[in-house]
Formats: structure tokens, sequence, C-alpha cells
């Protein structure tokens, strides 16, 4: 890559750093990190957060956007946080390789890695497993059907909710843009395509494991319980309605909200219609455990832009 991309790049996990001590979330929230080598003989870390007096009914693995390139932040954590307020769950804030030291595959890996663990767990304890993602870790509980397509493996989670997903890699984002006099969205697309160079630098971006918007129908027949959450303003939001209609007609268990006032990243970032988006969030996941849930905002944190 370029050294502007990389120095790009850089700026970006550099503006949103992870300050687990000065983090906003209510005191009933108890959490701890957990730090191991993975499969693939990588630092994984997790953090398990659960509110006090708690018999968790599900178990909610959550997986963070950031274009690739950025890992756990405090806005993951107040989100996680909102959800333990709302139901009677434990969520695990999971964090995984990066770009451009990792290139795909070596995310995807790690989630593979990770689901596997929460699965066992969740299996041990008789909870339910369901996987949350946000932007790239919304993608990568699609690209994940395909790769246990490939492994033979079926795909371990009760339901899945995949909040604003990039499905398509292929093509520069900036064809995405339909006003180009739109220069905040322009420039939104300029930075993914630059994050997309890293995730991809020898090329790869049109296998179905990556793009997923090109799956075959088996790759994602068995696809688990979803919830697509999409804002009416992101670029990517028509790909993402793309893939949904392609499980739709497959007659898998989908259903889709569309939010007409929100953008990218809308329920981290903690704009447009994120309240309504994290209580949706929190009903689909209640519906999982038997004694339901309540909805809540989940703080007063102050956020900006990310991807």
């Amino acid at each position: 890559m370029e050294e502007k991309d990389l120095g790009f790049i850089r700026k970006v996990r550099e503006a949103s750093p992870l300050d687990i001590s000065s983090t906003v979330v209510d005191e009933s929230i108890c959490s701890h990190l957990v730090f191991f080598y993975n499969a693939h003989g990588r630092t994984a870390v997790y953090e398990r957060m659960i509110r006090r007096g708690v018999e968790p009914e599900a178990i909610v693995l959550n997986l963070h956007g950031g274009g690739f390139v950025k890992g756990l932040t405090t806005r993951d954590r107040v989100y996680a946080a909102a959800l333990c307020m709302g139901a009677d769950i434990e969520v695990w804030n999971a964090d995984y390789s990066l770009v451009p030291e990792f290139p795909f595959p070596c995310a995807l890996e790690d989630v593979h890695d990770m689901v596997a663990r929460a699965s066992e767990e969740a299996a041990g304890r008789n909870l339910p497993l369901i996987l949350v993602g946000h932007s790239a870790g919304s993608c990568m509980i699609a690209q994940l059907a395909v790769m246990y397509h490939r492994k033979g493996e079926g795909y371990p989670a009760s339901a899945v909710i995949l909040d604003y997903p990039p499905v398509r890699f292929d093509r520069s984002f900036t064809t995405m843009v339909e006003d180009p006099a739109d220069e905040r969205a322009m420039q939104f697309a300029r930075d993914v395509d630059i994050f997309t160079r890293a995730m991809f630098p020898d090329g790869g971006a049109d296998d179905h494991m990556a793009s997923v918007i090109y799956a075959d129908d088996d790759e994602i027949r068995a696809f688990p319980k979803a919830f697509f959450t999409l804002g009416e303003k992101d670029i990517l939001t028509p790909d993402a309605l793309e893939f949904f209609h392609h499980l739709e007609k497959l007659g898998c268990d989908v259903r889709c909200t569309v939010y007409g006032n929100s953008g990218h990243s809308f329920t981290t970032n903690r704009k447009g219609e994120y309240e309504k988006a994290i209580a949706d969030h929190v009903a689909f996941i209640s519906s999982f455990c038997s004694g339901g849930g309540k909805s809540v905002d989940g703080g007063d944190e102050k956020v900006g832009e990310i991807f």
C-alpha cells in the first residue's frame, strides 16, 4: 500500500482508542477481559459483559465494525451495555485481527474461532448463541455462512443480527454514491476504498466468501434466523438489501428494517434512529430468552463518526 494510505489507516485507529477505565457504562454492568491465542497463533481478546445478579438466558457475541482496520472501541462497549440492560444476557465483545497487517481472511478466521469458542460454552450451559455484527462485523457474519459451507460445518448460532453489512468489495465504493457532488458520501466511499485495498492486497475481492452478494444458493441456504438493520442514507444499503432478498427467496427466516433518517454506523455512533434500532435489537434477542427483556437507550456517551 502507499504510505499515504497507511498513514490514513493509522489515524483512523488513533481516533478511536479503547479506554475501558473511562468508558461510560451503567454501574450495574460487570465485565472482564479474556486473552488467548487462537487456532492461527494470533492473540485474541474478548470482553465478557453482564448485568450484576443476572442469570443469562443467552450468549451474544458482538463483532465491532471499523472497516477491518480498527479494533474494539468504547462505542462498542456502550452498545453492548445497552443490550445487557435490555435483556438477561451475557455479551462477549470480540476483537479480531486487522488489516493491513492481517489481510483477508485473517479476521474471518479469527471470528470463526471465536464463534466456535462461544458455541461450545453456550452449548455447555444450554444457552442459545446469537451473533451481532456492525459493518465489518456484520459482513463476517454473512461471510461465515460461505466458510461453514466450504468446511462442511453447520452454522452454530441460533440467530444473527446484521447491522449495516457491506457485502460487495469488487468495485470502487465511489461508484455507489448517487450524487457525486455529495462530498460527505464521496469521502466515506474513498475511505472505504482504502480499507478494501488493505484487505485484498493480492486480489480476491470477488470470491464468494469475500463478497457474499455473489454467493450461490447452496452456500447460504442454511443461513440462520437473521435480522438486518440498515440506514436509508447508507450507500451500502442497496447491496445489503439485494443479499437480504436473496436469502428471502431461498426461504430463510429473515427480516429487515430500514431506518429512513439514518446512515452508516448509526447504532454505535448513536445517531439517527439509533434508540429505535437498539430497542429492536433487544427485542429480537429477547425473543430467544424465556424471560423477555426491556429496551433501554444505554447511556449518554457522546461519540463521533466512525466507519
